[in-house]
């Protein structure tokens, strides 16, 4: 029992000391930089694109606004033109999410095992809350895009920007893609 509450104890610190990191970095910048220091730095960081996701708890698919991704150095960032709508992937996962858990457990009864050996293992509680939040975080919608690059990694040397390409991103305005995942 005191390892379950340690547990929950860590995930507490965790979720406390990443609010507060972001709270503090947004006094630092108010007290700290001058008005068009402030107007530079949240412009820069409001910049929004669009995406498609979808909830595979309950099925709903929406369009929610994220910031445009940070890339790393074997990635480019593209923005997409178009993006191809695969009728029966993206169909068969809106059944799923709109399935009940029964539903769910018969369409994937590899998973099924793996939650029962977590029950196991860590208790049925823990199980239950694990695959809660799986089902809880949402999902990008789409595997396949075409657009230009308009930023790459200091490991790209195979792509410049404005090229276009097709990758396998999902359906959003930005996309970031690894260098070999492109063409």
């Amino acid at each position: 029992f005191y390892w379950k509450k340690k547990i929950i104890l860590n995930r507490f610190y965790i979720i406390f000391f990443a609010i507060i990191s972001k709270w503090l970095k947004y006094w630092f910048t108010i007290l700290c930089y001058s008005n068009n220091q402030k107007k530079s730095y949240f412009k820069s960081n409001l910049i929004l694109v669009k995406q498609v996701i979808q909830s595979l708890s309950n099925g709903n698919v929406e369009i929610i606004e994220l910031p445009v991704p940070e890339i790393g150095d074997n990635e480019v960032l593209v923005q997409t033109s178009c993006s191809l709508i695969s009728s029966g992937t993206e169909r068969m996962l809106i059944n799923f999410g709109e399935s009940n858990l029964f539903q769910k457990a018969r369409k994937n009864p590899e998973r099924v095992k793996e939650v029962l050996n977590k029950a196991i293992v860590d208790g049925p509680f823990l199980a239950y809350d694990a695959v809660s939040k799986k089902l809880e975080e949402p999902i990008p919608l789409g595997y396949c895009n075409v657009g230009k690059v308009t930023k790459k990694g200091k490991g790209v040397s195979n792509f410049e920007i404005g090229d276009r390409v097709v990758s396998n991103g999902p359906h959003a305005e930005y996309v970031k893609i690894n260098k070999n995942l492109c063409a």
